[in-house]
């Protein structure tokens, strides 16, 4: 109540004693007479119809601000939705990129096996690779491996520890990229 008593004090930051206009009823509603007058209303009709047009007034400014809130809601949700879709994309783009890598380490390293295979020079788990690669290629193995290839299972048992703790690190490390 005071806080509408101090507002009805000041129009637009004007009292009734200090305002530019020097007009000493500037809080005071304007009434026009002659208007009264002229279509037959008293002044309490007046008085009824500018508080029902302020109420009016009032409640469509509530009207409009809650539009307003709402669709701005709405803009919220639309771009956290739109954030979301943006943020699945990278993730499925960052997915196939990663899926695409390790498809090509796998063949980089199956690829690496066979030419120390066929180099003579190579390690336990390249010749498992080496027979695996003749499993999955429908290649003959003299065209994939030009020398012979020893049998991994006779390889195992000429293996020391230490080589076949080795060995089971670079099967594990294949197996995550295949």
């Amino acid at each position: 109540a005071a806080k509408e008593a101090r507002k009805a004090e000041t129009v637009a930051g004007y009292s009734n004693s200090t305002n530019p206009f020097n007009d000493p009823n500037l809080n005071e509603q304007f009434v026009w007479g002659k208007k009264q007058t002229r279509d037959g209303t008293t002044e309490q009709e007046a008085r009824a119809t500018a508080k029902r047009r302020r109420h009016e007034v009032a409640a469509e400014l509530q009207k409009v601000k809650e539009s307003r809130e709402k669709g701005e809601r709405e803009r919220e949700a639309w771009e956290a939705e739109k954030r979301q879709l943006d943020k699945e994309r990278e993730q499925m783009a960052f997915a196939d990129n990663q899926r695409r890598e390790d498809e090509f380490q796998l063949q980089q390293e199956r690829s690496r096996a066979v030419r120390r295979v066929e180099e003579g020079r190579a390690r336990l788990v390249d010749l498992l690779t080496a027979g695996l690669s003749l499993l999955e290629s429908d290649a003959a193995p003299s065209e994939l491996l030009p020398n012979e290839v020893p049998d991994p299972l006779a390889v195992f048992e000429h293996s020391s520890e230490a080589e076949l703790r080795e060995l089971q690190g670079e099967i594990s490390r294949h197996s995550d990229l295949d």
